[in-house]
């Protein structure tokens, strides 16, 4: 499933982080960050490698077509891959029933 999360960064004390925060940092694939200078020193104090890309006022009409871009490919991918899944698990089952019918 693709998410989407919001995390609010401290202003001044880099302490006021949660553990929440920072572990959503960690596990994300990017982070669109207003300030990439700001965010990169907060991720380097928490030792966050997470790519990032620069998302503010100024270039959100030019960087809105590419982040809806992004979710739609990775919708298809990710069900593409849970079709597989369903019908490796269809076939599956269908061997089970047919090994139980055997028995019979």
């Amino acid at each position: 499933m693709v998410k989407l999360y919001l995390v609010a960064t401290p202003i001044g004390n880099l302490e006021d982080m949660t553990f929440r925060s920072i572990q959503t940092l960690k596990e994300v694939d990017w982070i669109a960050a207003e300030d990439t200078r700001n965010t990169g020193l907060l991720l380097k104090h928490f030792d966050i490698s997470t790519k990032q890309i620069s998302f503010h006022e100024h270039n959100a009409k030019e960087k809105i077509p590419d982040l809806i871009d992004f979710f739609e490919k990775t919708v298809k991918v990710l069900l593409r891959f849970l079709m597989q899944d369903f019908l490796a698990f269809q076939i599956q089952v269908t061997i089970w029933l047919r090994r139980q019918l055997k028995k019979i």
